[in-house]
């Protein structure tokens, strides 16, 4: 970072004039570093850099041995052990200094009272020695925490204005205008825009001081954000009398709403004969400029005439360096379409269920793995109570013997990562869900099959209360973001103390053009007793357009 606007006008002209930079070799006994410059100020201050650290090293008569042009020779000398140390500090508050006297681990002591002056507002803070008594093998220092001048956030120089506002950026980066410097915010920086999905860094971030004040340079590329996907899915015939099946999945992703990180979503899938879910969602990042984002979520899900769930989700979520922390309220409420006293005895049945949670997930797991992703995960628990109400269509002896009111409990895990070797990788992603009540319905239970989780079976086609996923792909790339692949799927499901193993193999085509993704996939299942049969093959096709 370049501390003046002196040495940023150097740096400037040295770049239009072509200038290369200089190597310097610094020798202190048996180390030998290498270090880059551009002017003789430069190499300076990386020699008295060199200095000061082997001073704080208790090397008190450490000097310079002898220097050319391209290398510095350095005296270390006698090595002492600091004993105590008395430091003047400044309070800004009352424009005075106070002495501090310091006993125990004095490098963290100057390491934690530059890096509070450095995030409060005085980046050009320095510790001097006043003076400095040998006695023995130790010695005792005397010195001065000078703050240097006070700086404050000021303007925000964009390259491409038209992707994010000042404001929402402010946010992100934790640069309030007019507020304090803050060193800690503007070495974090590039990395929290790094995470930003409309946008990408273009350069280093850069920074300069001029009267108290702070600009900070932002070179920002836009990215497309916004997605449609579209994917058909075409099932084998059921029967001699049955045409083949159709079906449909839609999804419209709005990202960065009003140039402020907001997002919109809504998807819509059609996976079976009268049968079919919505999924409307919401986010609000930076909520009243805190570090906080909410999200509000809607899910309904029809399942042909037998019941209908409606789950509406509040979510609180706040970065926790490269993970996410999530906590969440979930209303559940589900339907009988067509009440039937069989129905009920076949675990189906009206409820009302609440649930509180919480949910740590890193950065890197919602995002789809291209060339250069490794890992992800994701760890999750809910707690709270169910109802299950008596359907006045029904006699009330239909519930006798049923728990209607009982406690309830899920757990979610994931954890996928990538292997590879050149152009190709292995991608293995392995997720479960757990869920546990004394009074369980078929109509709540979870959800499997699909292009999304288990390939090869028809979309939502088990019902289990607990399951264990493994999805496991052979990508060979000739792109960044297109391959073609070889996939294998596990699946291990309890469905009501029942378990089954069905799994799942195909092959497939992920291809990245100029105006989207295309996706291809031709999957088989299996199951116990269910050998492997040509005519069952699902084949998906896909396309994501990104605007």
């Amino acid at each position: 970072m370049k501390k003046s606007a002196f040495y940023i006008a150097l740096l400037i002209c040295a770049s239009f004039v072509g200038a290369q930079p200089d190597t310097l070799v610094l020798v202190v006994g048996d180390q030998v570093k290498t270090q880059t410059y551009q002017h003789t100020a430069d190499r300076k201050q990386i020699i008295q850099k060199q200095l000061s650290s082997l001073w704080m090293e208790g090397y008190l008569y450490s000097a310079i041995a002898r220097q050319s042009a391209d290398s510095v020779f350095f005296h270390t000398g006698q090595n002492y052990d600091l004993k105590t140390l008395t430091v003047s500090v400044y309070n800004p508050f009352e424009a005075e200094y106070t002495k501090e006297r310091v006993s125990g681990n004095f490098r963290q002591y100057v390491s934690r009272k530059i890096k509070s002056y450095a995030d409060n507002g005085y980046p050009f803070v320095s510790l001097q020695n006043d003076s400095i008594e040998i006695v023995d093998t130790g010695y005792s220092l005397h010195a001065t925490l000078f703050p240097g001048p006070y700086i404050a956030f000021d303007s925000l120089v964009l390259s491409d204005p038209s992707v994010y506002s000042r404001s929402y950026l402010r946010v992100v980066m934790d640069m309030p205008k007019g507020g304090p410097y803050n060193e800690s915010s503007y070495q974090k920086a590039a990395a929290k825009l790094s995470q930003l999905p409309a946008a990408e860094l273009n350069g280093p971030l850069d920074v300069s001081f001029v009267n108290g004040k702070a600009t900070v340079y932002v070179d920002l590329k836009p990215t497309r954000q916004n997605s449609f996907e579209g994917v058909v899915g075409l099932l084998p015939r059921q029967s001699a009398g049955e045409s083949l099946g159709i079906t449909g999945f839609l999804d419209l992703q709005l990202g960065n709403l009003f140039k402020s990180g907001k997002s919109l979503g809504f998807s819509w899938n059609r996976f079976a004969d009268q049968s079919q879910n919505l999924e409307l969602g919401y986010d609000h990042p930076f909520l009243f400029q805190s570090p906080v984002t909410v999200g509000v979520d809607f899910l309904l899900l029809k399942q042909d005439t037998t019941f209908l769930n409606q789950n509406w989700q509040v979510e609180a979520d706040v970065g926790l360096g490269l993970q996410r922390l999530y906590v969440d309220f979930t209303r559940t409420a589900g339907s009988l379409i067509k009440p039937d006293a069989s129905a009920v005895r076949q675990g189906f049945a009206d409820f009302n269920r609440k649930l509180y949670g919480f949910r740590l997930q890193s950065l890197s797991y919602d995002q789809p793995f291209n060339l250069f992703s490794r890992w992800g995960y994701q760890v999750g628990l809910a707690v709270g109570s169910k109802n299950i109400e008596v359907n006045p269509a029904l006699d009330e002896e239909v519930y006798e013997g049923i728990d209607l009111k009982t406690s309830h409990f899920q757990a979610i895990f994931g954890f996928k990562y990538q292997l590879r070797s050149r152009r190709t990788a292995l991608v293995h992603d392995i997720a479960g869900r757990w869920m546990q009540t004394s009074q369980l319905l078929t109509n709540e239970m979870f959800r499997i099959g699909g292009l999304r989780s288990l390939r090869g079976f028809n979309e939502k086609f088990y019902f289990a209360e607990a399951y264990v996923l493994s999805r496991m792909e052979i990508r060979q790339y000739f792109e960044n973001e297109s391959y073609f692949m070889a996939f294998y799927d596990q699946a291990l499901l309890d469905q009501k103390e029942r378990l089954s193993f069905p799994r799942g193999v195909g092959v497939g085509l992920t291809l990245d053009t100029s105006s989207g993704l295309f996706t291809f996939a031709m999957a088989v299942g299996m199951a116990k007793n269910v050998p492997i049969d040509p005519s069952s093959v699902k084949v998906h096709i896909g396309y994501i357009s990104k605007f």
